[in-house]
């Protein structure tokens, strides 16, 4: 995964897609939505947000201190620079633009009432 070229598209992809949820953030706001906009290009209620960066930041606490306690951290890998921007910036930002705008279920799943091996 640590391919340059393939690290720039990826991160390329990542800026294009923010791009374009941020633009049909910000036709919603004006009360003019795009009809073609991406589900859930809307802003979040600063509550919600507040209390889901609270919880990232337990959540970040938690796992550095139980890698500090577990001996870990000696055995932690180095990144390029490159990765490190794909990972932090590009990729999470992706991650929730297909799991909030793409994967939405407007009905019940078809497969809902199959058992592991087909329908009863």
């Amino acid at each position: 995964m640590n391919h340059p070229l393939l690290l720039l598209l990826m991160t390329a992809a990542g800026f294009y897609a923010a791009r374009l949820w941020n633009g049909d953030r910000r036709a919603a706001r004006r009360g003019a939505p795009n009809p073609g906009a991406l589900p859930g290009a809307t802003d979040a209620p600063l509550r919600a947000t507040l209390i889901a960066l609270a919880g990232v930041l337990v959540l970040l606490a938690a796992e550095t201190l139980g890698e500090k306690a577990l001996g870990l951290t000696a055995h932690q890998s180095s990144m390029t620079w490159f990765f490190g921007l794909y990972s932090v910036l590009a990729a999470p930002i992706m991650e929730e633009i297909i799991f909030r705008g793409y994967l939405v279920l407007n009905a019940p799943a078809r497969c809902a009432n199959y058992q592991m091996m087909g329908p009863e």
